[in-house]
């Protein structure tokens, strides 16, 4: 099918004129007759009834052009959604991040941002593990992570990736817990070796577990883990409950649950951070665009003060 074709039709159908028709056109009125009479030779139907007085549609061409006002339509909106994807103001952007993310303040305001500066572009969520997003990535099941790595994880050549923001690692105890009753001093890890903590399991294959293991190594011990929990919330109600201590990324100071009390390391290798990665080779445009807007993020970490009974 001709789109110029179905264009001539729909303005024959609107002028019922050919004369008229063809002067909208900007065309001369035999091309525009020929057109028409070729249309109706593939259609293998008569659109128009025509005698020297007038030009009315047939019940078929009635039908045609409904098809073809619909057909036109749907054709100008894609041409138009196919440029904006083009240039980067619309399409979608499969974007992960791991759980402590949405807590660091500059995360909302990203997305919001980013939808409100581009409404037709479409973000869809997916909370996973640091492990998960390389996977992701590498599978091209996403495009964009927010993943919080290990300290030995090697950045492979396929993968571009920058630091985006940091926190710090904080000691979390039960507010009857006597670390909780000494301030906001730091707190070395050594203190810990006789406790019994409340952490990830190492199975998630998230950085953090892999960073709290190469820290307490580095103290001289191993945690002597009393309950595993996936879900840092269920954690910090665990500690609350003082089924022993944690290690958690100060983020999660913003929600805390009642009866858990929060002390730095004095440890400088506490300090983490999240990146975002994305495949080296990645072309899209909508992604480049959201990748933008992430590279002109300031490099800051939580911008909560820290207080002791947080």
């Amino acid at each position: 099918m001709d789109f110029r074709r179905l264009n001539y039709f729909i303005a024959v159908a609107q002028e019922l004129n050919f004369s008229r028709a063809a002067e909208r056109l900007h065309i001369s009125q035999p091309p525009l007759s020929q057109q028409i009479q070729a249309l109706e030779a593939e259609l293998g139907v008569l659109l128009f009834e025509r005698s020297r007085r007038s030009v009315a549609l047939t019940q078929a061409g009635r039908v045609f052009y409904a098809h073809a006002c619909r057909i036109t339509a749907h054709y100008a909106l894609a041409r138009r959604e196919a440029q904006m994807a083009h240039s980067g103001v619309a399409g979608r952007i499969r974007l992960a991040f791991t759980a402590s993310v949405p807590l660091f303040p500059a995360f909302p305001r990203l997305l919001q941002g980013f939808r409100q500066a581009y409404p037709h572009v479409e973000v869809v969520l997916r909370h996973l593990t640091t492990g998960e997003q390389l996977e992701g990535l590498l599978q091209g099941e996403i495009d964009v992570g927010l993943l919080r790595p290990s300290p030995h994880l090697h950045i492979p050549e396929w993968l571009r990736s920058w630091e985006l923001w940091h926190d710090e690692l904080v000691v979390a105890v039960a507010a009857s817990h006597p670390l909780a009753g000494q301030d906001m001093a730091p707190i070395a890890l050594q203190a810990l070796a006789g406790e019994a903590f409340v952490l990830q399991p190492q199975t998630l294959g998230c950085g953090l577990w892999e960073r709290i293991a190469l820290l307490t190594s580095r103290a001289g011990f191993s945690p002597q883990i009393a309950q595993e929990s996936s879900e840092t919330a269920t954690t910090l109600a665990l500690v609350a409950a003082n089924l022993g201590v944690s290690i958690v990324p100060s983020t999660y100071r913003s929600i805390r649950p009642e009866g858990v009390h929060f002390r730095p390391l004095s440890d400088p290798q506490g300090q983490t951070c999240i990146r975002a990665a994305l495949r080296a080779s990645e072309a899209d445009a909508c992604v480049q665009t959201f990748v933008g807007l992430l590279q002109a993020q300031p490099r800051i970490g939580q911008a909560t003060p820290y207080s002791s009974n947080q």
